[in-house]
């Protein structure tokens, strides 16, 4: 794999910072765990963070890893520039992963935690990427329990109740419910 390719593909996959990134070393990888470990001096948040590690961030770990020791450097300005990349800033790689995982579904809150934004206000900035979320949340509503007698309401008992008092000839009183 070539060092752009897995510069590109650990940024890009991992949604670190910057600063986080090229001050990554070997001993913060963790290989059978999928994990990166960033100590909370890494941090723009000054906290210890957890990024777990996508199989294509992990393919780009391992090639980097046979080809450096220590340190793994962000991709060079010459190296991007071979291959054709302008106007990069290794910033847009965490917009991006931001915007795939809102955009396949992923909660704000797991944005937040992958990008380690101290709230989720920061994270907002990309709902809009994923417009339908209110509607699938809404259309994945199921039946509430009731709570005393742990049977469902359901639309038809409503309807059916609805019903009877129409036929007993009561109209605009409140109708109760009980299962």
């Amino acid at each position: 794999m070539r060092p752009v390719l897995e510069a590109t593909q650990l940024c890009l996959y991992r949604g670190l910072r910057h600063g986080e990134f090229t001050s990554l070393i070997w001993k913060h990888v963790d290989f059978t765990s999928c994990l990166i470990v960033l100590d909370a001096c890494m941090t723009k948040s000054g906290k210890r963070r957890v990024v777990p590690l996508h199989p294509k961030a992990l393919e780009a770990l391992k090639c980097r890893r046979n080809r450096c020791q220590e340190h793994c450097p962000d991709a060079s300005a010459t190296t991007r520039r071979e291959a054709g990349i302008i106007d990069f800033r290794q910033h847009d790689q965490r917009h991006t992963l931001a915007s795939w995982m809102v955009m396949s579904g992923t909660e704000l809150i797991e944005v937040r935690d992958m990008l380690g934004h101290g709230t989720v206000k920061m994270t907002e900035r990309y709902s809009h990427l994923h417009p339908d979320a209110l509607r699938e949340a809404v259309n994945g509503l199921k039946p509430a329990q009731n709570g005393h007698a742990g049977k469902l309401i359901s639309l038809d008992a409503v309807r059916e109740k609805v019903k009877s008092k129409e036929n007993q000839g009561v109209t605009g009183a409140p109708i109760r419910i009980r299962t």
